[in-house]
């Protein structure tokens, strides 16, 4: 004890010594000393200290701020439960005007992810502590992300190891993973954890290896950021087999797109770091998979054979995976739907995916002639420079085997990596067979095309050297007679005009993937939009069905059609005018897509779709709320209906009220799930204090229903399956009770209203609201006001009532001598049952205790039972 009193009364001294210090080193030294106390010799002096150590974070020294950072990020290592209460502390030093301070709280969030991570998914509870600073966390990772094209090299390098952390974190491991077993990865956590979402978190781990590959591959990226993503990218294959393809096809495009921007040094540095990242990944098992591309690059970049050799796998480990590892492998792990947090079918382990410069090496190989080489290569020499660049004698190698088939494949992939880099490449179709045989109409029409552009030149140039004898005669002078177009052409019939149209719409639908690829995707969309308004009749059906044919891609072109007919019923555009037509075709499309959305069970982000077309569309249509409360009361999708309702109330503000009264009404649906399911989302909006009052007054509306001698028919409804009956039971006594139920729970004070409905209840209800009153009550304390005031009170029919929130009170625990005292007086003053008394038999005096035994004998075997 002495010991911690001197440790206090040191780290005192130091934190008074840095205050009053004139320089910054000796400021430094004393937070040193006081981290090394509090952290290593005295760690329950933490909670202490730390606001005194927060204070430090404001010093306009960058040095003192830095040494903060470390501080914090210590403490949270050794006690995550520190980071909650400095969250926003770290938040608000990663906005450091300085730069140096921001690199260093990189460093500690690339540390302190992990950290956090594993915390969560340790904790049996989620308190709000732990939400609010998984939500802070949330928002620092995304301010880090966008910090990969910062102006500071330094920034991006770190930025770059902090995606490594979060991609192998937000990943699930695999049998071939070379990280440590200690590592987070998605398959620690459990199941039964809401806060974190493993598909989400995965969703945005491949995202941030596209974005980091990208980077990689920019044509702008300095010499040190290259060598640092390249690290990262061979660290994360090794870790994450899943993307060893990616990482491979990445390095092929770095090897044949080099930066311009880098000298010749750093071209040499580039590809002897290239060179090493590759030996690095063929010694791990998955290489055996793109054993060609590792093994070509190798070559291509000088390694010699007994290098290359040292590093593959053996013959024997080869034939052991082949025979170990199925040919198409499924995730066995068990995988969670993010908005039902239920389990679902276990989620088959994603296969290798097409990739952009394997389909558009395929093309290019098939069509990489001798003929068309000589070709290329000749148009090719009148672009050479006058004298060799800088690059090229470093990054030259012999060819080897020229003309082989080995050969012929990489110079095809060359080819197909710089296609892929200028944007120019082929995007793997989803049905390959079919999409092949367009490739090959399309490349017959083009032969067609060329082979004609080609005659007809060669004609012109034979025919421009034939000169007739006697030189060139000289035409006979004439005078020029204007043309009239009306007087040439013909009107097109409206069959031609109707085939024209047609033509030009599949045009528009065919040419999808060449517009994505020249960014024109947007302009295509609105053009689209605008036909469909023109030409409603033709187009209406076949533009649902082709955007029904891929929703994720076209949803865009449906929402620009949407809000094409929504300018039009507002009578924005001067080409249409307004119409009942416009309005019926814009709910038509609005239904239709939506039902579509419905029964797509095997779209893997239906929901989030449904969601963006709800958000998004300019206006609702009256029959889409009651679409959602069907779709609310079925089973595959009921949460997803739920939680779009709770954001329409949240996001569309107009007709909110529309979509609370939805979700109050599922609040009494006979179904428990659903009833449930709409419950939490009512009070999420009641806490956050959306719609207190409208809950509040529904609430207790279906109270007072059952103070009635016969159920309303709004309470009995028109369910199927159910036989109408004009009779309370206890199913319908619940319903109208649940909604209230939970606002009791949140506020004691509305146990009085709730007597009063008890007293002048029939008996059925009566008992339905005995046997419901533990959950709301089992956090009422035994010295509550309320339950004082309602012993006071005692209203006259409520004794049965009373004793049973008194026999809630005191199941756990012994009842205080204060509510002992109070329950004697009601019982004296107010109440003549006897049964008022039994709940604190055991704390009052023997004498009554014999007093009252005969009137005990005395109950009835149904009024004990009561």
């Amino acid at each position: 004890m002495q010991a911690k009193q001197g440790e206090y009364s040191t780290i005192v001294e130091f934190l008074n010594q840095a205050v009053l210090a004139k320089t910054t080193d000796e400021k430094l030294t004393c937070l040193t000393r006081v981290q090394d106390l509090i952290l290593h010799h005295g760690p329950e002096l933490l909670d202490s200290f730390l606001d005194e150590v927060l204070a430090f974070q404001n010093d306009r020294n960058q040095e003192i701020r830095r040494v903060i950072v470390g501080f914090l990020e210590e403490a949270c290592k050794s006690e995550p439960d520190v980071f909650p209460k400095v969250a926003v502390n770290i938040s608000f030093l990663l906005r450091d005007e300085a730069v140096t301070v921001q690199k260093r709280v990189i460093q500690a969030l690339t540390h302190l992810y992990p950290v956090v991570l594993r915390w969560l998914s340790k904790a049996k509870n989620i308190t709000k502590e732990m939400s609010s600073a998984w939500d802070w966390l949330v928002r620092m990772k995304g301010e880090v992300i966008k910090w990969l094209d910062h102006d500071n090299d330094g920034v991006r390098t770190l930025t770059n190891k902090f995606y490594e952390m979060v991609i192998i974190c937000q990943t699930y491991r695999d049998e071939e993973s070379t990280s440590k077993e200690s590592e987070f990865s998605l398959d620690a956590i459990p199941p039964a954890l809401k806060i974190l979402k493993p598909r989400k978190l995965e969703d945005e781990a491949n995202k941030l290896m596209a974005d980091l590959i990208k980077f990689h591959g920019s044509m702008h990226i300095s010499s040190a950021n290259l060598l640092a993503c390249m690290g990262t990218l061979s660290l994360i294959a090794r870790a994450r087999p899943m993307f060893m393809g990616q990482v491979i096809s990445a390095m092929e495009m770095l090897h044949a797109n080099l930066p311009p921007t880098l000298t010749k040094s750093q071209v040499s540095s580039v590809r002897k770091h290239l060179k090493l990242q590759l030996l690095n990944l063929l010694k791990h098992p998955t290489a055996i998979d793109y054993l060609t591309n590792i093994t070509t690059l190798l070559t291509d970049l000088g390694a010699t054979q007994s290098e290359v050799e040292k590093c593959m796998p053996k013959p024997s480990d080869i034939q052991r995976r082949k025979q170990r590892v199925p040919p198409t492998p499924k995730r066995t792990k068990p995988d969670f739907d993010d908005d039902d947090d239920e389990f679902l079918a276990p989620k088959p382990k994603a296969k290798r995916a097409v990739d952009p410069i394997d389909y558009t090496q395929k093309f290019v190989k098939e069509r990489l002639s001798p003929h068309v080489a000589a070709e290329m290569v000749i148009k090719a020499m009148v672009r050479l420079p006058d004298s060799m660049p800088p690059h090229f004698s470093s990054s030259y190698t012999p060819i080897a085997a020229a003309g082989t088939e080995g050969q012929i494949h990489h110079v095809a992939r060359l080819l197909a990596a710089q296609l892929t880099a200028a944007g120019l490449g082929i995007d793997p179709p989803k049905d390959t067979d079919k999409n092949l045989d367009i490739w090959e109409e399309d490349d017959d029409d083009m032969k067609s095309t060329v082979s004609s552009f080609i005659e007809v030149d060669s004609k012109k140039s034979s025919l421009s050297h034939l000169v007739p004898a006697g030189g060139i005669p000289q035409a006979p002078s004439k005078t020029l007679k204007s043309m009239k177009l009306s007087e040439i052409t013909k009107p097109l019939s409206a069959e031609a005009k109707t085939k024209m149209v047609s033509g030009s719409i599949i045009r528009m639908y065919r040419g999808e993937k060449m517009l994505l690829n020249v960014g024109a995707s947007n302009l295509r969309n609105t053009l689209v939009a605008k036909m469909s308004s023109l030409f409603p009749d033709m187009m209406h059906d076949s533009l649902i069905a082709f955007i029904s044919e891929d929703l994720r891609i076209r949803l865009d072109v449906a929402l620009s059609w949407l809000y094409e007919l929504y300018s039009t019923i507002m009578g924005f555009f001067t080409y249409a005018s307004p119409s009942s037509r416009a309005f019926d075709a814009y709910n038509n499309v609005f239904g239709r897509i939506a039902g579509t959305l419905i029964v797509r069970n095997d779209l893997k982000d239906r929901d989030q779709l449904l969601t963006r077309l709800y958000l998004e569309a300019p206006m609702l249509p009256e029959g889409s709320v009651d679409f959602l409360r069907r779709q609310a009361m079925s089973e595959q999708c009921s949460q997803a209906a739920i939680d779009l309702l709770k954001q329409l109330v949240i996001y569309r503000p107009g007709r909110q009220i529309n979509y609370f009264n939805a979700l109050l009404e599922l609040c009494t649906a006979r179904k428990s799930e659903v009833k449930s399911q709409a419950l939490s989302a009512v009070m999420g909006l009641y806490e956050k204090g959306e719609m207190q009052q409208v809950t509040e007054d529904y609430a207790v509306m279906y109270l007072n229903f059952l103070s009635l001698k016969e159920p309303p028919e709004l309470v009995i409804g028109d369910e199927e399956g159910e036989e109408p009956t004009n009779q309370w039971n206890e199913q319908l006594a619940k319903n109208c009770l649940f909604l209230f139920s939970a606002l009791l729970e949140r506020d004691h004070s509305r146990i009085h209203e709730l007597a009063k409905i008890f007293a002048n209840a029939v008996p059925d209800v009566k008992r339905t609201i005995l046997k419901n009153l533990d959950v709301p009550l089992k956090n009422m304390d035994m010295e509550s006001p309320q339950l004082f005031k309602l012993l006071e009170t005692c209203p006259e029919g409520t004794e049965t009532f009373i004793t049973k929130v008194l026999h809630v009170v005191t199941e756990r625990v012994h009842p205080s001598p204060v509510l002992v005292e109070k329950v004697r007086e009601a019982y004296k003053e107010r109440a003549a049952d006897v049964r008022f008394l039994i709940p604190i038999l055991g704390s009052i005096p023997k004498f009554e205790i014999l007093n009252i035994l005969p009137k005990l004998v005395k109950l009835t075997q149904a009024a004990l039972k009561e």
